[in-house]
């Protein structure tokens, strides 16, 4: 193999060299360096108006010769690598978005295959190969974490308390502190529906003072000691535990960071809890501690111990799912970050613009179930927490500076509402489904239908199995089975190669799903409205969420009504079958066809039959035209008198405007 011979150091080889540690740094200072270029780019792009991309020709070519030459390179890429069957349309941005993103998800399938069989897990032959090649669209992968997963034990089959993976409220147990014993409050609408459970420690977040020296300003802030200098202590056992909170009850803030894993559940774990003082950093194996955890409440809910948190909004629920741990008295620093106005708000960004250390971000995204664990992977963990308390203290030294005490307080506030936050499970809807159509795709019926049964029918699965849903059977599979619809079960297996155990072993009950709506009947009002018994004399109204109340007779609304994503598509393009008169501006689309629909729905009474609302037409204000000319019917201009004849042709009238304001043409009659 070639190499490429660097001038500051030895010579670097094509191949990828775990031993050329100046390598990765450099690309990954170029890519930091060219994000924040093309960000202003976007930003100022943005901030032109449209017009003048229509005004300067000169633009039009060039931006036209650039989308010919990307267009012109896409297809060559993909005919090579020989990964879609269909070629990127010019006019249609989006849809080549959605192509190029199966295409990378393919190739990353196709990755994972050869890198299982070249770990031995599984047997590499002909067919294999075939499939390597001839994976169709639908086959994906997790997007890129699916990368880092391994086959470990999974470890939610060792934990003393089962999870609950069912449909019912998740309600946080009882917790007794050294205060008071907390009480659970349900949170009931109006309606009397109980919507879930509030937070109880909603009074103390809320009631929780500055801490003590918060708004002082340092003149000198230390920079902390090494990661060689500084203890790491790993903690998977009760008794370091029990240790760890008698230290960190003694200080006055530590930084906190959690790691998590949602490829093998279907409500996530957390792994790791990584808490850091300035003398010591802590590294709980949140796994093998699990039922022990809730003893972290006491400390993470003390008012006079600040918790510093980065990106706090999901460790705050994991924390409450996992444990009933709660959190009082923290300071989010991506709410510092956004306070600073900082180019970006990550956490690498603000480490490396702080301590000019760049995170090791390609290991954010491992399977942290497995143990042990490595020293590379201890070390990420470690950096998460350890520089945080440094670089917070920088943080709060910069928004002084700029903001004053305002902006510090500002900060304080925002961070109270996210340890506001309550834990609740994800819901599947009647409308769940429609997030998996792609954009422009039309379904009839029996495949919008077939569609919900295969969504709902994968989660029950997932629930019982604690299994990711992705895991099981990957959202394009699940797209394909519904849109092809197959017969046979030979054709369910050539849609969703490579086989999975757990394909395999439900083919028959998929097979049932599919046939079943195959025989369905083609009256969309049977598949879309809901089938519960409270439901069955409403329709749901595609555009605004509503349910409204079905009459008969009910004008059908076509398919793609409901379809939220097709409607979206629409929104720009005027409607050439509507039933309304053309108004003064622009022809009725589609949208506000059904919109007036439902309003009028709304206000007739039962049995009615539909009168569609008359339509008045749509007078521009005087100071829009300021000059129009009358037309005679001979044809001849005369005098300006601020009025149009609207009963000439459509031809005279756009004649009319442009001879009296050159280039205006987009008016429309």
């Amino acid at each position: 193999m070639d190499s490429v011979k660097n001038e500051d150091g030895p010579a670097i080889t094509s191949v990828l060299n775990p031993d050329a540690s100046e390598f990765t740094p450099s690309i990954e200072n170029a890519d930091l360096e060219l994000q924040g270029i093309i960000q202003g780019c976007v930003r100022t792009a943005n901030r032109m108006p449209s017009v003048y991309v229509t005004a300067a020709s000169d633009y039009n070519e060039v931006t036209s010769q650039i989308i010919n030459t990307v267009s012109l390179m896409s297809n060559h890429i993909l005919e090579f690598l020989d990964v879609v069957r269909e070629k990127p349309k010019r006019d249609d941005p989006e849809g080549n978005f959605d192509l190029l993103k199966d295409c990378n998800d393919i190739l990353l399938d196709r990755s994972q295959i050869a890198m299982d069989q070249e770990a031995g897990i599984t047997k590499k032959n002909k067919t294999d190969e075939e499939l390597m090649k001839q994976t169709p669209m639908s086959l994906t992968v997790c997007k890129r974490e699916v990368v880092t997963t391994t086959n470990i034990p999974r470890p939610q089959l060792k934990f003393k308390e089962p999870v609950d993976n069912s449909e019912n409220l998740w309600m946080p147990k009882i917790i007794k502190d050294s205060n008071k014993e907390r009480l659970i409050v349900e949170n009931i609408s109006a309606e009397g529906k109980v919507l879930g459970y509030r937070n109880p420690y909603t009074e103390d977040i809320e009631k929780c003072p500055l801490p003590d020296n918060f708004l002082a300003a340092e003149e000198t802030v230390q920079w902390p000691r090494s990661l060689a200098e500084t203890p790491l202590i790993f903690i998977d056992r009760l008794e370091p535990l029990e240790l760890m909170l008698s230290d960190i009850n003694q200080v006055t803030e530590i930084a906190v960071d959690l790691e998590h894993n949602y490829l093998r559940s279907y409500l996530g774990m957390t792994c790791l809890i990584q808490i850091s003082t300035k003398h010591k950093d802590y590294i709980i194996d949140a796994l093998a501690l699990r039922e022990h955890l809730h003893k972290l409440n006491e400390p993470f809910t003390n008012s006079k111990i600040l918790k510093i948190f980065h990106g706090a909004s999901n460790d705050i629920l994991w924390l409450q799912r996992d444990f009933s741990v709660f959190v009082v008295c923290m300071v989010d620093t991506y709410f510092a970050s956004k306070a600073l106005r900082l180019a970006r708000n990550s956490y690498e960004y603000i480490l490396k613009k702080y301590c000019d250390i760049q995170a090791m971000k390609h290991l954010r995204l491992s399977d942290w179930r497995m143990r042990p664990l490595s020293d590379q992977l201890i070390e990420y963990a470690r950096t998460d927490t350890h520089y945080l308390l440094y670089i917070w203290h920088m943080m709060k030294k910069d928004i002084l500076k700029t903001n004053g005490e305002h902006g510090l307080i500002m900060v304080f506030e925002e961070s109270k509402a996210v340890c506001a936050k309550i834990y609740a499970k994800p819901t599947i809807t009647d409308e769940s489904h429609l997030a998996l159509i792609p954009h422009d795709t039309y379904l009839y019926p029996r495949q919008m239908e077939a569609l919900r049964r295969l969504f709902k029918w994968r989660d029950v699965k997932a629930r019982a199995l604690d299994e990711n849903s992705q895991h099981l059977l990957t959202d394009h599979k699940l797209f394909y089975l519904a849109n092809s619809l197959p017969r046979e079960m030979q054709a369910i297996l050539g849609l969703c190669q490579p086989m999975t155990p757990f394909l395999s072993e439900n083919l028959s009950e998929i097979h049932q799903i599919i046939h079943t709506c195959r025989q369905l009947p083609l009256d969309a009002a049977t598949v879309y409205h809901p089938e519960t018994a409270s439901q069955k004399n409403f329709i749901s109204d595609g555009f605004s969420g509503r349910n409204i109340q079905r009459f008969e007779p009910v004008p059908c609304a076509p398919p793609q009504a409901i379809n939220r994503r097709y409607v979206r598509s629409q929104q720009n393009r005027a409607d050439k079958v509507s039933p309304y008169p053309k108004v003064f501006y622009s022809p009725m689309r589609r949208s506000q066809c059904y919109q007036e629909m439902a309003r009028v729905l709304e206000k007739q009474e039962v049995g009615a039959p539909f009168v569609p609302a008359p339509v008045k037409p749509l007078v521009p204000p005087p100071e829009l035209i300021p000059r129009t000319r009358k037309l005679a019917h001979s044809g001849e201009p005369q005098s300006c008198n601020g009025t149009i004849n609207t009963s000439a042709p459509s031809t005279q009238r756009r004649q009319d405007v442009t001879n009296i304001r050159p280039g205006f043409k987009s008016f429309w009659f």
